[in-house]
């Protein structure tokens, strides 16, 4: 399941939040850890990563992976989008983290084989 993170700093917009939602409060907080050490607190536009989830037998999807969009949330309106390539990068980023993943993980059972992606405009 990919999640679009509108800011770099891990605000998420009603859809990020309605999509978290169906996870334990341990992941938004597992995710806001990740970006705080691997990015020093600001993911940068266009990166992504993945997370495992808590307990992934109990819920469909064993990883999210989150996209960052932008930087700062307050850019998100229709004429920032116009004639961006805001939803390209965040889409390209997401194949190939997810292919590198693939290539690092040792047990098949982990490889990722399908993915959720919610559109990435932003509300």
């Amino acid at each position: 399941l990919a999640i679009p993170c509108p800011s770099s700093f891990g605000e998420g917009s009603s859809l990020t939040q309605s999509l978290l939602s169906f996870f334990p409060k341990t992941l938004q907080d597992k995710i806001h850890k990740r970006i705080l050490k691997d990015y020093f607190g600001e993911a940068p536009p266009g990166s992504c990563f993945i997370v495992r989830t808590p307990k992934p037998r109990q819920f469909d999807y064993k990883y999210i992976a989150v996209v960052c969009l932008m930087r700062f949330s307050d850019d998100i309106n229709e004429m920032s989008l116009f004639g961006s390539d805001y939803a390209y990068n965040a889409t390209r980023s997401l194949f190939l983290t997810v292919m590198n993943h693939n290539k690092l993980v040792r047990k098949p059972s982990r490889i990722i084989e399908t993915l959720v992606i919610p559109t990435f405009s932003l509300e």
